[in-house]
């Protein structure tokens, strides 16, 4: 059971955190790094994916299909959790009321202002 749950609570983390639907292209990625082995026997997937997302990328004749490798083109997508509540059939009513605070007026002390002698520091130089 507690199992179940986690496995539950982790999926609902990996699809409301990420764009889960990029994990849904990794066949894609295997395919086009069977492609470059086949080109270039030597390519390792180091390289492969260095070239494919560390480096700028190069308008080259695959390049429809390095676009379609999974992360390579953000695709923005809101998913929501909204938890399931279950109507209780009673309604909570609360009453409003109108708040108007009172007026605070405030009172200083000629003691307490600051020394107006502290501007003369900004002086420029007397010879």
């Amino acid at each position: 059971m507690k199992k179940g749950i986690a496995i539950f609570l982790l999926g609902l983390l990996i699809a409301s955190k990420t764009e889960f639907h990029q994990i849904l292209k990794l066949p894609v990625l295997v395919q086009h790094f069977m492609e470059h082995k086949e080109r270039d026997p030597e390519t390792t997937l180091l390289a492969f994916l260095t070239e494919h997302y560390a480096a700028i990328d190069v308008v080259d004749e695959d390049y429809d299909r390095d676009m379609q490798l999974p992360f390579k083109s953000p695709e923005f997508t809101l998913l929501s959790v909204i938890p399931f509540i279950p109507q209780t059939g009673f309604v909570v009513e609360k009453e409003i009321t109108a708040f108007s605070p009172t007026p605070v007026y405030l009172i200083t002390n000629d003691t307490l202002l600051p020394e107006t002698t502290v501007g003369t520091i900004w002086q420029p130089p007397r010879a």
